[in-house]
């Protein structure tokens, strides 16, 4: 009889601690994209004011690149931003290339993404 509460007691405690590792990961993932969010607003306000910008779809992430004067386009931010779970239309838009103009009009398009 002691040995069933022994067992018991032990699937109990990997049970609370499975819990409260999943809930310190999903916090940390939320404070995560926070930070990530935060980052790619500093970036993109100090550097972008008055640019030409493109998304598209890069090995299934969201890309961003500036556009120059002559229409060549270099990477600007990678962001973790899936592909795949955004609509079907983001998606097929992405594969074209969502051209933007503009800092404030790029932070509300990842906003919209994320």
């Amino acid at each position: 009889m002691k040995k069933i509460y022994i067992v018991l007691i032990i699937i109990i405690s990997f049970i609370l601690i499975d819990l409260g590792i999943k809930k310190y990961n999903s916090i940390n993932q939320k404070d995560k994209k926070a930070f990530e969010y935060t980052k790619i607003q500093e970036t993109i306000s100090n550097e972008s004011e008055g640019l030409n910008f493109v998304l598209k779809n890069n090995n299934g992430f969201v890309n961003v690149y500036i556009v120059d004067d002559i229409g060549n386009e270099n990477l600007y931010l990678a962001t973790d931003i899936a592909v795949l779970y955004l609509p079907e239309l983001d998606q097929i838009n992405l594969e074209k290339g969502i051209y933007i103009y503009g800092k404030e009009k790029l932070i509300e398009i990842l906003q919209d993404f994320e």
